[in-house]
């Protein structure tokens, strides 16, 4: 499991540490890595220790670009239960990356993660929820991947640099034609 992302409450990375928890029961291998940094992380770290998670949870810290893409390439899910995200750029990225997202419903991201065909939308700050999603795809590695793959295609057909600019002409030009 994977998040990238600035260190801050919204962004749900407490709750993928508690669903962590709960799950490292039935996935012993279960590896949770954070990229990024922020004012949370003190406080994520003493969560992690008073859990017990040390080895299920690893903070690797800011990082440039390219290397953060390292890690979206070699994980199996992206989760990142932000609730307050408009549109969400690391959830394309990961999803160019032909990883299943699990993103929360009612956020701007719900526009692009499609519940059960590129990825799985779960109720804001809702561990329960959230545990339930990751269960699913864990369990189901073979639709875990399908998704992953449907949302690179949703991605290569809509979320280009190329789609985007084609996208803005034409706003520009019914503009201008008005």
């Amino acid at each position: 499991m994977l998040s990238v992302s600035r260190l801050i409450r919204t962004k749900g990375v407490e709750l993928n540490i508690r669903a962590v928890k709960k799950l490292v029961d039935r996935f012993e291998n279960i590896l949770y890595v954070v990229v990024g940094s922020g004012p949370e992380r003190e406080a994520l770290e003493q969560l992690i220790r008073s859990l017990g998670l040390a080895e299920h949870v690893r903070f690797i810290g800011q990082l440039p670009h390219e290397k953060a893409m390292e890690y979206m390439a070699a994980c199996e899910i992206f989760t990142l239960p932000s609730w307050q995200e408009t549109f969400g750029l690391v959830y394309i990225e990961a999803m160019a990356h032909a990883k299943p997202v699990i993103a929360v419903q009612g956020q701007g991201v719900d526009g692009i993660v499609v519940h059960g065909k590129t990825g799985l939308l779960v109720k804001p700050r809702d561990v329960d929820s959230l545990v339930e999603a990751l269960d699913f795809l864990l369990s189901h590695p073979e639709e875990a991947q399908a998704m992953g793959e449907r949302a690179r295609r949703l991605v290569l057909e809509n979320y280009t640099w190329k789609k985007n600019a084609e996208k803005t002409m034409v706003i520009y030009h019914e503009v201008l034609r008005h």
